[in-house]
């Protein structure tokens, strides 16, 4: 996207809770691989375009679940901070979660006996079964939820969301998303 605006990327470190108010506070131009539900702040959102999910991955000590439902009253491993709306729908007070401090965390605890569920995003999965660093064995993941992230827009920043929506548009149409994705496994 800094390429495509003619712009260099300076990336900002921010904790996950201070994200939004970083872009509020013009810290940040933009942010990508969220959704408004996840960051309530006064952002301007381009369109949604990189297909993200959230994965219910099951060791193979314990059968696969066919549902979420399956899981009732066991402990899932979960990200400190995030919120899994879907599941919390379907368990409500049966979610247990036991929270880790990231995704990384939580499939190492996964691959060493902790817990047998996890909730994790198809990106971070994929990455590590290409990778092979945590030798995971586990059944095929359970899709929770699927959709397009979206970049969250500082109001008063340098970029605007139709510049981003036309430069979305772009790498979607000459293909140059879809080798990025497949250069990470993505899709």
């Amino acid at each position: 996207m800094a390429e495509r605006t003619h712009r260099v990327a300076k990336f900002v470190m921010r904790p996950r809770k201070r994200l939004a108010n970083a872009l509020e506070m013009n810290e940040a131009d933009i942010l990508c691989g969220y959704l408004p539900e996840w960051l309530p702040g006064n952002l301007d959102w381009s369109v949604g375009f990189v297909d993200v999910g959230d994965l219910l991955v099951t060791t193979l000590r314990v059968p696969a679940p066919a549902n979420i439902e399956d899981i009732a009253g066991l402990t899932i491993g979960t990200a400190m901070g995030f919120t899994y709306p879907e599941v919390e729908k379907i368990l409500g007070n049966k979610f247990v979660r036991d929270d880790g401090p990231g995704a990384e965390a939580n499939l190492r605890k996964l691959a060493a006996g902790r817990f047998n569920y996890a909730i994790i995003s198809m990106a971070t999965l994929n990455y590590h079964l290409r990778v092979n660093d945590l030798h995971l064995s586990i059944h095929p993941p359970l899709t929770i939820s699927k959709f397009k992230s979206q970049c969250a827009l500082a109001k008063n920043g340098t970029l605007r969301v139709s510049e981003v929506n036309k430069v979305i548009s772009d790498i979607q149409h000459d293909g140059s998303l879809d080798k990025l994705l497949k250069k990470y496994n993505y899709h």
